[in-house]
């Protein structure tokens, strides 16, 4: 493996690529996997915000290729565009974008020898979500086993964001709002949502996918809205929760809780207690796309205010303040985390993480773009562990 020593004090993040949380563990201990080779996508569909139903196995030529690794980070490309990203186990995430302004995120697990993959792109033209199947042999295996999303109207209770001042917004206004799954297709998912964009109330197409590693009585799925908003979501019959880490250019953690019924707060998950708490890197490694990594730079997390499931957070990184926005929810043996944070004041990055059920580390997963630098993707993979209780 290469080393070198990449300028993380100079780095500007990619302004659109967000972040969405999937329930994705990136546990420090679980390194082992070999990963390396050529994945062939052997089966890819999804639906775009028309609504339309569509195969996508003949868009990904070559593959996903991962050409090495180092701890828990990866390079190599995706349909012959370069990447980086992080992996375990069980699970990986990468993110690109393209000169066409095409950006994409990929969240998948692996089972045995099969990585099933859910895709997430956004355009100046279209949003689409899907489900792609990949092996190293090239042989089919057995699709995963889709959970029944609820058709049920959802009716918004709350809906409010926080940003990296800590201001609160509340986002419900005055009309009812309400979201809807239509229709579904093994692991990808059709519907709408209402949102107030610009002052108006606007019915929004959304598109999703399944996550591969649900289970029990709550559906995880990710999202994007027509406006390319990306979500993550939590859903049972009884209620829905939804969360994104950007809208509109700016870093800003938003919150939306919908039921079906009766409103009941006490029937949601348990909120993670981590407010006025300080975390410090005990990892903290950058790779970018050639597999080049540093490992040398020093960071620490205050987490600050919470408005129920949304953080105001201040990130520290080789002695400079960057403001940040999270969100963490309960989901499975721990939390699991998107944030965003607001470089130099104009310029977005963000990532996904988690959180352990003893709330004593933290995992994050980050990617950006070095616009100030290599101009190239690279990618973060950090562990921090508590330092100042509450």
């Amino acid at each position: 493996m290469k080393s070198k020593q990449l300028a993380i004090v100079g780095v500007i993040a990619v302004a659109v690529i967000l972040v969405v949380a999937v329930a994705y563990y990136m546990d420090d201990d679980r390194e082992d996997r070999d990963i390396d080779g050529t994945w062939v996508v052997v089966d890819s569909y999804g639906y775009d915000t028309t609504g339309v139903l569509k195969s996508y196995s003949h868009e990904v030529v070559g593959g996903l290729v991962i050409e090495g690794h180092s701890g828990n980070q990866f390079y190599g490309s995706y349909s012959g565009i370069d990447i980086t990203g992080s992996f375990n186990d069980s699970d990986i995430y990468f993110e690109y974008r393209t000169s066409d302004s095409t950006n994409a995120m990929f969240v998948g697990s692996f089972v045995n020898d099969t990585l099933y993959l859910n895709e997430f792109y956004n355009s100046p033209t279209e949003s689409v979500a899907c489900h792609s199947i990949l092996t190293r042999g090239g042989d089919v295996p057995a699709a995963l086993e889709a959970p029944d999303m609820p058709k049920t109207v959802m009716k918004a209770s709350y809906a409010r964001n926080v940003n990296v001042e800590g201001t609160l917004t509340d986002l419900l206004g005055s009309d009812p709002q309400y979201l809807h799954i239509e229709k579904q297709d093994k692991m990808v998912f059709y519907g709408t949502m209402d949102q107030i964009i610009g002052g108006v109330l606007m019915n929004l197409s959304i598109v999703g996918a399944v996550s591969p590693y649900n289970g029990g009585d709550i559906i995880l799925a990710s999202v994007i809205d027509t406006v390319g908003n990306w979500w993550d979501l939590r859903m049972t019959s009884e209620w829905v929760l939804m969360n994104l880490s950007e809208a509109e250019g700016e870093a800003t953690a938003v919150q939306r809780t919908y039921f079906s019924g009766e409103v009941d707060y006490s029937i949601l998950p348990e909120l993670p207690d981590i407010e006025n708490t300080v975390w410090r890197s005990v990892v903290y490694n950058e790779m970018d796309v050639d597999g080049n990594v540093d490992n040398d730079a020093v960071s620490r997390i205050i987490m600050a205010d919470f408005d129920y499931e949304t953080a105001k957070v201040t990130w520290e990184i080789n002695g400079r303040t960057v403001p940040m926005v999270m969100n963490i929810y309960q989901y499975g043996g721990g939390f699991t985390i998107s944030e965003c944070y607001q470089w130099e004041n104009f310029n977005l990055g963000g990532g996904i993480g988690y959180l352990n059920q003893d709330r004593t580390e933290m995992v994050i997963c980050m990617t950006f773009y070095d616009d100030d630098g290599d101009g190239r993707l690279h990618s973060v993979y950090a562990v921090y562990e508590l330092e100042t209780s509450a």
